[in-house]
């Protein structure tokens, strides 16, 4: 007799004789009876529960792709398929599109900006994101100018401390002395001033540094003994103010930062 479609001989009676060996998996292919997973299962219910466990968890991941955005391959995808793929990303087609609103009292360098488009563009951010960075960017910024502000105006108190113990009560007549060196350096030398502002000595700009304003002091009451620099308005005696030379301008000692 013939071999039925499951592999299994039938005994004398005609009924078919199920190995032990193979339990419920008697009644599958012959090519599923040894399959590994299946023999994990003792009964067709274990079996069944495990699979429909699989289906629900599969079910749920196909609902999730659904919304899902693949990323094309870059050098095999059509242009077509890298568009619809930016579109969807919300990457603008072209850099200018970035819009990068400005916080209070932030200004941007244009050229800082178009640099930042660009950059943003080639690395496929969405216009979102790129609002992201630059909001954190502008709050970065922003608290940088007010750290060196503080730090700029404790710098100015430790130097007015140091310069008051040092001149005791000649301090407001050798602080104007000092205003006027600073004045005939600052008419002669162009970009002085910024280079005082700028440059940093220690932990403090060369303007704020006691030195410098000992340095402006000399100066000063060299130019009070008519020790001018060249073409600068002779100044008078110590302590009167030079005819030409706006002192408003300065201010008080702290306008020097």
């Amino acid at each position: 007799m013939a071999d039925n479609d499951q592999g299994i001989q039938p005994d004398d009676q005609g009924q078919p004789v199920v190995p032990e060996s193979l339990g419920w998996r008697a009644g599958l292919s012959d090519e599923h009876k040894e399959d590994a997973w299946a023999k994990t299962h003792s009964k067709v219910s274990d079996f069944f529960k495990d699979a429909l466990g699989i289906k629900t968890e599969r079910d749920a991941l196909a609902g999730k792709l659904d919304g899902a955005i693949f990323k094309p391959d870059q050098e095999n995808a059509t242009d077509e398929q890298k568009a619809a793929y930016r579109t969807a990303m919300g990457i603008p087609d072209t850099p200018d599109e970035y819009e990068f609103p400005k916080g209070d009292g932030i200004e941007h360098d244009p050229k800082m900006v178009d640099w930042a488009k660009n950059v943003f563009h080639t690395a496929g951010l969405s216009k979102d994101q790129a609002g992201v960075i630059s909001q954190a960017w502008d709050g970065f910024i922003s608290e940088m100018g007010k750290a060196q502000i503080d730090s700029q105006k404790k710098a100015i108190t430790e130097t007015e401390t140091a310069l008051k113990t040092e001149w005791g009560a000649d301090y407001d007549k050798n602080i104007e002395l000092t205003k006027r060196g600073y004045e005939a350096f600052s008419a002669k030398l162009p970009g002085f001033k910024e280079f005082l502002d700028q440059t940093v000595v220690g932990k403090k700009t060369v303007g704020n540094h006691p030195i410098m304003s000992q340095l402006f002091h000399i100066l000063g009451q060299a130019i009070g003994e008519d020790f001018s620099l060249p073409g600068t308005p002779k100044a008078g005696k110590s302590g009167e103010v030079v005819p030409g030379m706006n002192y408003e301008t300065m201010g008080e000692f702290d306008s020097m930062e």
